[in-house]
């Protein structure tokens, strides 16, 4: 049996007494990851005075919650049987932007309490799954009555974003949108050589300064006049294992028009759909495909280095949710104005993170540094800049774009 665990999750152990919950938790899992009432107990206990239980459950939260919130796995070795002692953990999680994940025990252990109506005991094994993926459970495995976990194998999930033991340099680009003749020039310059080839997959060969990569920090796409061969590049360059790319809010839009979702063509993406209609149904599905495994965020360099399209605090670094997704897609908005436009609140001034963040999304007319920040959107489409932060050289290297290609009130 697989069981594959998120590396950053919380994962919670169900099961009555004397079902092999400890004998498992030991076996697969750290003993500084494993936490139980008991435990909890030896720590609030004195000589003579008793311990409640609620203290215990008490202690028990709080220190899920603080290993939730420093990243790190936890697993909860209690029985947890009734739906009220899971709902507790789930909202540790939520608060954590964590991934639960339920492994229910079916041996026959001790049931020593009467009331049996939140119980899980005497379910099928679907109706478990569908109970526990109810109460909000990402993930939920059942564990049989031998006691035997043998043939049980627990694989921990590195994160999307985990790419830690890449240490660089790095050469990292800002929002390009379509721009391609301003991103051969900067790549150039930068010491990258670029050759037409019409027999490569994508119709380029690029040769890269030693050990250097390129990260592009999304927003490839819409706007600019040559958005195919920008794809194009990124794509050869990632093949060929020479750069990394994490998602923009104009690939995500863009992905949801090619996936058939009904999208209105505004603010560039319908001069991207135009010139897509001279390429391949082929490369329109690599294309499709490339966006899709795009990363929300990046950590590089040990997590001394992350990169995400519009930047992102210190608490959600490694992470992923619904919410984080959004906030490296968008940024931090309040709301919008009276022409519909967003009103971005800057995250950055409070950012008191260790890793420096490098991000693009809010055009300027030049790059700015903010409390280890970095935005290098400096809008070459609007006929700024388009910008290069080297790392850890902390350098930055830019080129002028040849022209204004599209209309912005702040350039």
């Amino acid at each position: 049996m697989e069981i594959r665990i998120p590396e950053f999750s919380l994962v919670v152990l169900i099961g009555e007494e004397h079902t092999g919950k400890t004998t498992f938790a030991k076996q697969f899992f750290n003993d500084k990851e494993i936490f139980c009432t008991e435990y909890c107990e030896t720590l609030l206990s004195g000589d003579d005075a008793p311990v409640y239980k609620h203290d215990s459950f008490g202690l028990l939260h709080s220190i899920v919650t603080k290993r939730l919130k420093n990243g790190n796995l936890t697993v909860v070795d209690e029985e947890n049987l009734t739906q009220s002692m899971r709902e507790k953990l789930i909202q540790i999680t939520k608060k954590a932007d964590c991934y639960p994940v339920a492994i229910y025990f079916k041996g026959k252990g001790n049931l020593h309490h009467e009331q049996n109506l939140e119980r899980l005991k005497g379910l099928s094994d679907d109706a478990i799954v569908r109970q526990l993926k109810k109460e909000r459970f990402k993930y939920v495995y059942i564990i049989g009555d031998d006691h035997q976990f043998d043939e049980v194998r627990i694989i921990k999930d590195l994160s999307p974003s985990n790419l830690k033991t890449e240490q660089g340099p790095f050469d990292i680009i800002g929002d390009v949108h379509g721009c391609y003749d301003e991103l051969e020039h900067l790549l150039t310059k930068l010491g990258y050589t670029i050759k037409r080839d019409i027999k490569s997959k994508y119709g380029f060969d690029v040769i890269a300064p030693k050990n250097r990569k390129v990260i592009f920090v999304g927003d490839l796409t819409d706007r600019g006049p040559n958005v195919v061969d920008c794809f194009k590049l990124a794509m050869t360059m990632i093949d060929e294992k020479q750069a990394f790319c994490v998602m923009g809010n104009h690939e995500a839009k863009l992905l949801k028009k090619l996936n058939g979702r009904n999208v209105k063509l505004k603010h560039g993406l319908e001069i991207t759909m135009e010139q897509l209609e001279h390429e391949t149904e082929e490369f329109k599905e690599q294309l499709r495909n490339f966006v899709d495994q795009l990363a929300i965020h990046l950590e590089f360099d040990n997590g001394n280095l992350v990169v995400a399209h519009a930047g992102l605090p210190e608490r959600y670094h490694g992470k992923k949710s619904g919410k984080i997704r959004s906030f490296a897609l968008y940024g931090d908005v309040a709301g919008f104005d009276e022409e519909g436009r967003p009103i971005r609140k800057d995250w950055s001034l409070d950012y008191e993170g260790n890793a420096t963040v490098v991000y693009g999304h809010v055009p300027r007319k030049e790059y700015y540094i903010s409390n280890k920040t970095y935005g290098i959107d400096t809008g070459c489409v609007f006929g700024g800049k388009l910008t290069c932060l080297q790392y850890p050289e902390l350098v930055l290297v830019q080129v002028q774009a040849n022209r204004v290609y599209s209309e912005h009130r702040d350039f």
